[in-house]
């Protein structure tokens, strides 16, 4: 077969990144699932609630909560008649930082240098800052020195060392007692004085009397920092002037609760703590002919797309079919694109339409069954366990009637050689032009893949 590069390439191998204007807000051609209308009425619950709510946005991985949030962060900012100051933090992004308080804290100050504001103003908030970190922190003291020593001291030392107080005279133990409650005394006055200050700048220095921080990517953070950051914003930044909006995959944030806390946690209680609301991305459109799968992959392939018209429309065809019918996350069928346009480019030419719709399916496989789909070259499964894996019930009517061909397409490719003459004699699949009859043409694609897959 020619190597890869000495041919005409038609399709790019994955979709470019969005660039996305500062003021792009909802764009007709960034907003492919029209949710503008769904971004207008979040807004309007912000505004209309005027409270320090933590609302959270949950949708499932790979559906386009990044994308959403970053149009509906311009549109606020930039579009909106009464616009709304927000703060877009990606929490994946900055999981790096050992203390989420002093990366929350960060945005704040650059909120503030944005916002011109003079540096008596910006000093003050580094010294609030400052006190607040100092206060949450004198409970890691005991961590630190073991850190700090390379574990020079452990944790029987420091028991040691605290149990040595009991050997102090009556005055000492009286000094001490004392300073302890002093310190939490000025620990409560730093955090009074440092809500106070932030909800300040939310209501009297920012367009629109508050500000939205937008904590994006948590569920793919460290959990330990997720929850941290979780506990942040309830204890130190719960304050009028500021609403939180949490974009998740509700699902696996609960799967990091149980990390931390073990199992035997009810994860969705120990959520309900620190979220007021919980708000679902719309994913199924209303019009049940107008799948936002499908746009998704009709625009993906048209970024592909880059000189010429693709050969093999009837491949496509049959991918979009299966994105309806099973809807797969947004960035697996961006994984099956890829697959679809490796075959495209080594192959370079259209080819009858039995070996495409074989294509459509291996792509699919490849992304959301691979072990099937090995199984399948291996002749270890024949074309149940493949139409099971489909949700297609063999010989029921389908309201895609193209999958009803499809699966009988599916089931001549696996069966035994008195089998598929059986269903050519029948006229079962015999509308197809075949010519010769082809044979193995699915683990002919798993091979074609095999040998030519970037690595990922």
């Amino acid at each position: 077969m020619q190597a890869l590069c000495d041919l005409e390439v038609n399709l790019r191998l994955t979709v470019p990144e969005i660039n996305m204007a500062i003021d792009a807000g909802f764009a007709t051609e960034i907003d492919i699932f029209s949710r503008k209308e769904f971004g207008e009425r979040l807004s309007n619950l912000v505004v209309n609630s005027n409270e320090n709510l933590v609302l959270a946005l949950d949708s499932k991985w790979g559906e386009g909560k990044s994308t959403f949030i970053k149009m509906w962060c311009s549109e606020n900012q930039h579009k909106r008649q009464e616009p709304i100051k927000t703060i877009y933090f990606d929490a994946f992004e900055n999981d790096y930082q050992k203390d989420p308080f002093l990366a929350l804290a960060s945005e704040i100050y650059e909120l503030l240098e944005d916002n011109d504001s003079s540096e008596a103003k910006r000093t003050e908030f580094k010294e609030k800052a400052t006190k607040v970190f100092k206060a949450f922190g004198r409970g890691l003291i005991k961590t630190g020195v073991k850190l700090g020593t390379a574990g020079l001291i452990d944790g029987s030392d420091l028991d040691k060392a605290e149990q040595d107080i009991s050997n102090l005279v009556s005055e000492q133990i009286d000094s001490v007692i004392a300073s302890k409650f002093e310190s939490s005394k000025e620990d409560k006055l730093a955090l009074a004085s440092f809500k106070s200050f932030i909800s300040d700048i939310a209501i009297n220095h920012t367009a629109g009397n508050r500000i939205v921080f937008v904590i994006d990517e948590l569920d793919r953070c460290r959990p330990d920092f997720a929850l941290e950051l979780l506990e942040k914003i309830k204890h130190l930044f719960s304050v009028s002037g500021i609403t939180f909006l949490l974009v998740m995959n509700r699902e696996q944030l609960e799967e990091s609760v149980k990390s931390r806390y073990g199992i035997g946690i009810d994860a969705a209680t120990y959520l309900q703590k620190f979220i007021n609301v919980w708000l679902a991305l719309p994913r199924a459109n209303h019009n049940q002919y107008n799948d936002l799968g499908e746009i998704f992959a009709k625009n993906c392939l048209a970024q592909m797309t880059t000189e010429k018209d693709i050969h093999n429309k009837e491949a496509f065809s049959t991918l979009l079919s299966l994105i309806k019918h099973k809807n797969p996350s947004f960035r697996d069928i961006e994984r099956m694109l890829t697959y679809f346009a490796i075959i495209e480019n080594v192959r370079n030419d259209k080819m009858m339409e039995y070996y495409q719709s074989m294509m459509g399916l291996v792509c699919y496989l490849k992304v959301m069954s691979p072990r099937l789909l090995t199984a399948i070259q291996h002749k270890r499964v024949g074309h149940i366990e493949i139409l099971t894996e489909l949700n297609i019930e063999p010989n029921t009517p389908l309201d895609d009637y193209s999958l009803e061909i499809f699966a009988l397409e599916i089931e001549f490719d696996l069966s035994s050689d008195e089998r598929r003459k059986e269903m050519i004699d029948q006229n079962i699949i015999g509308h197809f032009r075949f010519g010769r009859c082809p044979e193995n043409v699915i683990g002919y694609f798993c091979e074609l893949l095999n040998n030519m897959q970037p690595v990922r």
